[in-house]
This record gives structure tokens, C-alpha cells and sequence, in this order.
């Protein structure tokens, strides 16, 4: 298992890598994204699916913001990439953003991450399905 520390305003998330699997921590929460599902742990506010032509924007919103790990002393990166998956954050004056592209291998094409919801980008041609777990969500896709 490899582990990565990515920027989150002042502090940081952590990435880790698991195979297929990339699972990002929050202080306050976790995700988890596999090649036909993505899992949100817990604080799901609302969920809903957006179509167009050629997409599926999938809206995960938190009720609570997401929070950043503050512990000091960490090496802290910008951006992650590999074979399966590139990370990049984006920090503006009103908010960060975390950018995720996945590889072919996975349903989805992307992921946008904000301190309040996530996007998730699919081809019009798949679905989602939603399945609830407490105040957590898995979407599968298919």
C-alpha cells in the first residue's frame, strides 16, 4: 500500500493506494473510489444525477465540509499520478478543489471534489445506482 499526502487548504488528505482502490481520508470523513463503484463513509446531505448529451454528473453534497488532517511535518504534494489515476489540487480564495482523472479501467471519467459535495463524471451511456449505508452512500455504476 502506497501513501500519499495531498494538499487540503492549510493541511492535507491522504491518499492511499490499494490496487484498484484509492480510498482518500478526511479528518471527518472517507471515500473510497473502486473501478464500478464510489463510497462516501458518512455526512451525505443529498444526492442526484444530472444528465446531457454525452454525460452523467453524479452530486454527492456533504452536510458538513469536508476537514483536512493539520498534523505538521508531513511531506505534502500538489499532485499524484500513476498508471491508474491523477491527483491535482486547485486551492482558490473561496474554496479547494481536488481533481481526480481516472484510467480506462474504471466506469468513471473524473471526479471533482470541493470542500462541500463531489462531482462524478460518467459516459451518458452508463447508470448509477444509489445505495444508502447510515448517512453514507455507494454509487455503482454500471
Amino acid at each position: 500500500m502506497i501513501t500519499k499526502h495531498i494538499r487540503w487548504g492549510d493541511g492535507y488528505i491522504i491518499l492511499e493506494l490499494r490496487d484498484t482502490e484509492y480510498v482518500l481520508l478526511f479528518a471527518n470523513n472517507m471515500i473510497i473510489f473502486r473501478p464500478r463503484s464510489i463510497f462516501v463513509e458518512k455526512n451525505v446531505a443529498e444526492k442526484k444525477i444530472v444528465e446531457s448529451k454525452k454525460k452523467r454528473y453524479i452530486y454527492i453534497v456533504f452536510s458538513k465540509k469536508l476537514i483536512a488532517y493539520s498534523d505538521h511535518g508531513k511531506k505534502i504534494i500538489d499532485e499524484y499520478g500513476d498508471y491508474q489515476i491523477e491527483v491535482r489540487y486547485t486551492g482558490l480564495k473561496y474554496g479547494n478543489y481536488l481533481t481526480i482523472n481516472f484510467s480506462g479501467a474504471y466506469l468513471y471519467d473524473y471526479a471533482i471534489i470541493t470542500d462541500e459535495q463531489i462531482c462524478i463524471v460518467i459516459s451518458a451511456k452508463r447508470n448509477a445506482y444509489f445505495e444508502e449505508i447510515g448517512d453514507g452512500v455507494t454509487v455503482y455504476l454500471v
